[in-house]
């Protein structure tokens, strides 16, 4: 290899992109499986649709999640744990807003055994007293530590704004709520949810013989809901005032955030917005962290992004900085802000972006675990094949001119809602 010649770049034109074939179980919940090679391992995950959550259900919904293991019918914690462990189980159980995953990774030769187990965790748990009391005891510490962190409030307060605290996606829980939850809120809530009708399976797997009879004998088996749930409107209301300040007891520190809500995926701002999002602050040689990190040394790190829900879609601009810079931080940020409105992005700033985004969009499918990951996000926000590949031709033919009218249109800086939290101004 010549070390004078500089080797030749070529740029991702068009990627094929296919969801792995479907399959359905005996009670009709879909299964998209990918064979792997290498290491004899399974990879499993459990994607649980939430039905018309309301504010009480997320905390009800996380819950659920995390005491499936504590206990079900004819088997208490610890054999269940003896059991993950005897055979290498990795199993975790979470739950957001939209939906709760379960994931578990284990040997293809326990296959039998690990989808028997967790065939009971799914469809029988107990859901113990004593271990509620426990998860509510260790919620309500995480809570009050929570309290003591600038990033958590501005966090809070810029849902709150976007959305309400009467919205499950504004909402915090609070001690009394946790205090309040009880065994029956998850045995109702674990009723109406873990239904074969929201659940969806993605599997990767080497070294097993026909995996969707295997799923079928022990996932099939999930019972249906008695009665379709009709889908709800989700409806929130944002709050009026654009500034917001939340003193704090921390004499050190501030997090600063600017949020807003933009359009969603339907729109065909959606994919050019995300590129000029980059720009700003998506990675880690965008324009905020070479002002605020490298040049001023205000912050470890400062980044942009937009967040994508199932009913939501916002915009977040987030740093936390030394108190004595809060003023001069935010004003940076204001400051770049406002020459994306005013100045086109150069040549070679866009195409560096360009490239770090195809970039990051072939390592979310470079190989069969992050195929599976990049199909469940778009199974969540509902998006089919046709997005991954004009998400790639947006950022190839979106030009400087169409940035900088897109950053007029939605990057006015009052119509963001300004959030600090730190010590008294």
């Amino acid at each position: 290899m010549s070390q004078i010649r500089i080797p030749v770049i070529n740029t991702i034109k068009a990627v094929k992109f296919t969801f792995p074939p479907l399959h359905r179980l005996s009670n009709r919940i879909p299964v998209y499986f990918l064979p792997s090679e290498g290491p004899e391992i399974v990879s499993l995950k459990l994607m649980i649709r939430h039905v018309n959550l309301g504010i009480s259900d997320l905390l009800v919904s996380g819950a659920t999640a995390t005491q499936l293991r504590e206990g079900i019918r004819g088997k208490e914690k610890q054999e269940i744990s003896n059991q993950l462990d005897y055979y290498g189980v990795r199993f975790s159980a979470s739950s957001q807003a939209d939906f709760t995953l379960i994931s578990a990774m284990f040997l293809s030769k326990f296959s039998e055994e690990v989808l028997a187990l967790i065939s009971d965790l799914l469809i029988h748990p107990v859901f113990p007293e004593t271990a509620l009391n426990l998860f509510k005891q260790r919620a309500i510490e995480r809570v009050r530590l929570n309290k003591q962190k600038v990033e958590f409030y501005s966090g809070k307060l810029s849902r709150k704004c976007l959305f309400s605290d009467k919205h499950i996606y504004g909402y915090t829980a609070e001690e009394p709520d946790i205090d309040s939850l009880n065994r029956k809120q998850l045995i109702d809530f674990h009723a109406e949810h873990y239904r074969a009708e929201n659940i969806s399976i993605l599997l990767t797997a080497n070294g097993i013989n026909h995996p969707e009879t295997l799923l079928d004998r022990y996932l099939g088996i999930i019972p249906k809901a008695s009665k379709a749930s009709p889908k709800l409107k989700s409806i929130y209301h944002p709050e009026e005032e654009k500034y917001r300040y939340q003193q704090m007891d921390n004499p050190f520190q501030s997090s600063i955030a600017l949020v807003k809500h933009f359009p969603g995926r339907e729109s065909d701002d959606y994919y050019p917005l995300s590129l000029l999002t980059t720009i700003l602050g998506g990675y880690f040689g965008a324009r905020l962290m070479k002002n605020l990190r490298e040049d001023k040394g205000y912050t470890y790190g400062i980044y942009s992004t937009v967040r994508s829900l199932v009913n939501a879609n916002y915009f977040s601009l987030r740093t936390e900085v030394a108190a004595k810079h809060t003023e001069s931080a935010y004003q940076e940020m204001i400051k770049e802000i406002k020459q994306l409105r005013t100045s086109p992005v150069g040549k070679e700033e866009l195409q560096l972006v360009r490239n770090y985004l195809l970039g990051a969009m072939m390592r979310s499918i470079d190989g069969p675990e992050q195929i599976l990951k990049r199909v469940l996000n778009m199974l969540i926000l509902g998006q089919d094949e046709t997005s991954f590949q004009r998400y790639i031709e947006t950022i190839h033919t979106t030009n400087s001119k169409q940035l900088l009218a897109l950053a007029n249109q939605y990057f006015e800086p009052d119509s963001f809602y300004h959030i600090v939290a730190g010590p008294k101004k």
